[in-house]
């Protein structure tokens, strides 16, 4: 995996598809529900799966229970690191 230059200037090398968060991001429902924790790449917020409270998409798309936004939530069960840094990489490049 390559290096990614950021709109801020920082530079990501994720060492995995930086699009794995936002395939992730959507109809996911099962996945959510099997994660210990969620992270939003939009706020960069991390709650656990009970929080949310809003889906998308029929039902099967998570909402951040925190800044609203739909296809921005990912869990600990897509393999994905939801951490601070992670969040706020993945969300600045696939959000800009």
């Amino acid at each position: 995996m390559t290096n990614i230059r950021l709109t801020s200037g920082r530079i990501w090398n994720p060492g995995i598809d930086p699009f794995d968060a936002q395939r992730a991001a959507e109809h996911h429902r099962d996945q959510i529900l099997a994660s210990e924790v969620c992270g939003c790449i939009g706020c960069e917020a991390i709650f656990p799966p009970s929080a949310i409270e809003k889906w998308w998409d029929d039902g099967q798309t998570a909402c951040c229970p925190k800044c609203g936004l739909a296809s921005v939530v990912i869990g600990s069960a897509s393999g994905l690191p939801i951490e601070a840094e992670y969040l706020s990489m993945a969300g600045e490049h696939l959000l800009g």
